[in-house]
């Protein structure tokens, strides 16, 4: 095969894998628009992956490869389980129906990963062509909750076919309940204001390293990344009105507040220029100086005030703050107990049957630590292992001294998964949308450790990054 048919044949290549991870995303993110305003199935989120699933059969490998590492093998790991577990379910499990959904919704979708570390194992010029996706989602979901915001405010919510979608699916027990939970909150396309603001939180931690402009070596004719992603003005105007969605249109939410609160220290510890502590610095006081009494109220509603109804504590019946009931682990040793030592190994849906949401202990507060119990010990380790080098793989790109971009980079993923990692009280990334852009952005963060191991090297013009020299 000659150099021009190679070439065309990768550039043909690139673009599916292009479009097969763009389609994921919206069709992931949309799901509940899609399902309100067309057909209400949910096939629309097998789509895409199955595209996926055929686009590698058919993929022989000939034209390129990449080098397999850690996370590339435990998701390799991952998947296999996950086909495995199922096969098994459907021999034991007295719930069939269950063990499909959950392959569906928590194992199937994990196949855009190895689309993702192929399209991006090829130059870091694909790799940045990926984390627009973020910028590109804070933009539509900050319009979203404005418009969204202006509807609720003319009394229209239920003039959202989303919001229409929910409350004719939704079982409230009284009126009270239904306005409460629905048309007092804006959940945007998402569907959940809590889902809405942990997005926002992940978006704004991936973003927040950007204003200390970043300067890529790049060809910004190539892809047009100046005015988006290293503009400093774009950075600030998009933190600024996530900032402003958080604490003023949307119900606030402590648990994505509290997490952008601590991924800030981490950024200020870990980020040793003056400079970018200043400025980071400087936001954080003109954010608390223009939002002060939320902020204010959401800390003395959190940590000072006392509750006796539904905050009450457990044993004693002794009013006790929100942070002291959600942090109350005598619930979750107790819902441990007492349970099948095959639901402990693989998992209370397979064995037991159980179904409905993978928080089995439903009295704890704590609800991510209770999934152990509902997928079993051994997807436990691999996640736990998942983690692990996730979190050791941001740190080598923090501390790269390669290029200045990897510095960057290894902050804003650690930013992103890290407010993944602290949703332990009601986690939302457990649905559609969160999930998919998970292993987009895990598929992105391992070929950049693998171009940052590399040696430095120039070639025809451009260094071995692909950026033009």
């Amino acid at each position: 095969m000659s150099n021009n048919s190679i070439i065309s044949l990768r550039s043909s290549k690139e673009k599916t894998e292009y479009y097969l991870i763009s389609g994921t995303i919206i069709f992931s993110f949309f799901y509940f628009v899609l399902r309100s305003t067309i057909i209400d199935n949910f096939i629309w989120i097998m789509i895409f992956p199955f595209f996926c699933i055929v686009y590698k059969l058919m993929d022989n490998n000939r034209v390129r490869s990449i080098n397999y590492n850690h996370l590339d093998k435990l998701m390799m790991i991952y998947l296999s389980y996950g086909v495995i577990i199922t096969f098994i379910g459907l021999i034991i499990s007295p719930n069939k129906v269950n063990i499909v959904e959950v392959f569906v919704h928590y194992y199937y979708i994990s196949i855009i990963y190895f689309i993702v570390r192929k399209y991006t194992s090829v130059s870091m010029f694909n790799i940045v062509k990926v984390i627009k996706i973020i910028w590109v989602l804070a933009i539509i979901l900050i319009i979203d909750i404005i418009i969204e915001n202006y509807i609720y405010h003319n009394h229209s919510s239920a003039m959202i076919p989303w919001v229409k979608y929910e409350l004719e699916n939704a079982n409230f027990s009284s009126l009270s309940a239904f306005n409460d939970s629905i048309l007092k909150n804006i959940g945007s396309l998402l569907t959940s204001h809590k889902t809405a603001s942990m997005m926002m939180a992940s978006f704004f931690c991936f973003i927040l390293p950007f204003p200390t402009r970043l300067r890529f070596k790049s060809d910004y004719s190539f892809i047009n990344i100046k005015s988006l992603i290293t503009n400093r003005t774009i950075n600030v105007v998009i933190l600024a009105s996530i900032l402003y969605c958080l604490f003023g249109l949307i119900v606030p939410n402590k648990t994505s507040l509290f997490s952008i609160f601590i991924v800030i220290l981490v950024f200020l510890w870990i980020n040793k220029s003056f400079k970018q502590i200043l400025i980071t610095l400087i936001f954080l006081l003109f954010t608390i100086m223009n939002f002060y009494d939320q902020i204010f109220q959401m800390i003395v509603d959190n940590f000072f005030n006392t509750y006796t109804t539904f905050y009450t504590y457990r044993i004693t019946g002794v009013p006790v703050t929100i942070f002291n009931y959600i942090f109350d682990f005598s619930p979750l040793i107790e819902g441990y107990k007492g349970h099948n030592i095959f639901d402990y190994l693989i998992g209370k849906y397979v064995v037991s049957g159980y179904s409905g949401n993978p928080f089995p202990i439903t009295t704890t507060e704590l609800r991510m630590l209770s999934t152990p119990l509902f997928f079993g010990i051994f997807w436990t380790i691999i996640i736990l292992m998942l983690a692990y080098y996730i979190l050791k793989i941001c740190f080598r790109l923090i501390k790269s001294k390669k290029q200045s971009y990897f510095n960057y980079l290894g902050l804003s993923f650690f930013g992103f998964f890290m407010i993944y990692f602290l949703d332990i009280h009601y986690p939302v990334f457990f649905r559609h949308g969160p999930m998919e852009l998970f292993f987009v952005m895990l598929g992105t963060l391992s070929s950049c450790y693998m171009f940052e191991k590399q040696p430095y090297q120039e070639l025809n013009g451009k260094d071995y990054y692909g950026f033009n020299i």
